[in-house]
């Protein structure tokens, strides 16, 4: 195997790992797939933990909570992955898509029971589900080419007041959060 630099020198790690697998490829959909793995597992633990919260609303806030507390280091390679589709291949994609539909099929039930119990929110739970993925994604990203970790309790503990703050607005409150993502959705803007 080439040295991870690609100068075809194997350098520390990369001489260890050689021996376990035959390409970076290789290497590469195996990490995705234990990242994927670490993913789910995160999100039903918190999923779990959150159930015995009666208030549906309540049981969202747990959620995001319980991942919020058990962000504590990068544990996710999917943003890259996508970034290196070309190099790694469509089945470098699966571990990615197995981890974004099993996020998207948590986070949905517990954002349409929140919505069903808050219909004066307007809650679009498809793309705020979504969103929860695409935040999880980004603050791990983020946390990698910085090197701190603080940014992944810093965005869930945003998307968490942002939440709960789309669940406590409604129609009633003009210029409320509800309100404003509808109207720039349907004017085809940018959200804020």
């Amino acid at each position: 195997m080439r040295g991870l630099r690609g100068d075809g020198g194997s350098h520390g790690p990369a001489r260890e790992l050689g021996h376990h697998f035959p390409s970076k490829r290789e290497l590469a959909r195996t990490l995705l797939d234990r990242h994927a793995d670490h993913l789910v597992a995160l999100l039903l633990r918190a999923h779990d933990r959150a159930a015995s919260v009666d208030d549906p609303v309540e049981r969202v806030d747990a959620f995001l909570g319980e991942l919020e507390r058990a962000a504590a280091r990068p544990g996710s390679l999917a943003a890259s992955a996508l970034a290196e589709h070309e190099l790694l291949g469509a089945a470098a994609v699966a571990p990615v898509q197995r981890a974004a539909d099993a996020s998207r099929a948590v986070v949905l039930g517990l954002l349409r029971a929140a919505a069903a119990a808050r219909p004066a929110a307007q809650l679009d739970a498809e793309a705020w589900a979504d969103h929860v993925f695409v935040t999880l994604e980004g603050a791990q990203l983020l946390a990698r080419a910085t090197g701190g970790t603080e940014h992944l309790r810093e965005q869930l503990g945003v998307l968490r007041t942002a939440v709960a703050a789309v669940l406590a607005s409604g129609p009633s409150a003009p210029g409320g959060v509800a309100e404003e993502l509808s109207a720039r959705r349907a004017s085809g803007r940018a959200a804020p």
